[in-house]
């Protein structure tokens, strides 16, 4: 098994910002997580990332992967003259991948390629790229 170690994500900002996430650990479920903490002053504030991976017991059984991603979005409410930080929304990326356990290497590295290709994003695009998940998340535009 892998080490957990601290890792960083890029925003999707004119000239991106890098967020990093510091490590925090697995717990007795073994889900690893990660807490982005310099977004914002309360813990309900801070973008999370978690990761798991569950082996079936039988050989027939699939590996089942998930991780999380979640982004809140934290306002300055104002009562009786106190400033109080809140969080507004978050969204939230879920992402499940199911493998069998015979699966080979590459057959891993051609879906993740294939997932990552899906998420990806063309704003204005063509029709094939209007497929794209990641362009109806950011253009609010449905397949056709």
């Amino acid at each position: 098994m892998s080490t957990q170690v601290d890792t960083a994500l890029s925003d999707g900002q004119g000239s991106p910002v890098s967020h990093a996430f510091v490590a925090m650990g697995v717990d007795g479920k073994g889900v690893a997580k990660w807490y982005e903490k310099t977004t914002s002053s309360i813990a309900a504030g801070f973008f999370t990332l978690t990761s798991s991976m569950r082996i079936g017991s039988k050989v027939t059984d699939p590996i089942r992967f998930e991780g999380k991603l979640v982004v809140p979005t934290v306002v300055v409410e104002t009562i009786n003259g106190v400033n109080y930080n809140k969080v507004s929304r978050q969204m939230l990326v879920t992402i499940s991948v199911i493998v069998p356990q015979d699966s080979t290497t590459q057959e891993r590295k051609d879906l993740m390629r294939y997932v990552k290709q899906f998420c990806d994003w063309t704003s204005g695009g063509t029709a094939a790229q209007k497929m794209q998940l990641g362009a109806q998340v950011v253009d609010l535009d449905p397949p056709v």
